[in-house]
This record gives C-alpha cells, structure tokens and sequence, in this order.
C-alpha cells in the first residue's frame, strides 16, 4: 500500500514479514538500521486509514513472502454499528 491512497482496507498478516516505511522512504530503498518498523504474522496496517477516513499515512511493502488477510470497510462498518450500539445501550444502563 501506498503513502497518500485512500485506505479502503484492513490487512492482517497471517504469514510473512511486512515493513512499514518511514516517510521520506520510497520503496526500494533500504532504510537506516534501528529505524525499521518489522510487522510479523499476527500483527496488523491499515487500520488508520480505514477508521478515519483519511488517506493513508505510510507505505508498506513485503519483505518476505506473505499471506495477507484483507477486511474491507463493507465489511468493518456494520461490526463497528454494533459496537457502537452495544457502547451506546451500556452507557445508558450504568
């Protein structure tokens, strides 16, 4: 994914290694040592842009092979209703 897009999607690393890169990175290019942000299987991106409805605020690329698990905003929105509903149905009863 790419700095600026509009983010449409959530991705879940299932396998594989991804790395988010800095602002000023481009991709191709190998970043500074201690300044790389490594995501495993189990961690997640996207979810800034997809939430906010903002463009997104990094670029991420591969590093490994990966299996990559994506959830649309179709399909985020009406679980966010429901959270939204029960947080809204508790307030009221405490």
């Amino acid at each position: 994914i790419y700095q600026g897009d509009i983010g449409k999607e959530f991705f879940i690393i299932a396998k594989g290694v991804v790395e988010v890169l800095q602002e000023n990175d481009r991709a191709g290019e190998k970043p500074k040592g201690s300044n790389r942000i490594l995501l495993h299987s189990g961690q997640f991106f996207g979810e800034i842009a997809l939430v906010t409805n903002l463009s997104r605020t990094r670029s991420v690329q591969a590093v490994t092979m990966c299996e990559i698990n994506v959830l649309d905003y179709d399909a985020l929105d009406p679980l966010l209703d429901d959270i939204n509903n029960f947080s809204t149905k508790l307030t009221k009863l405490v």
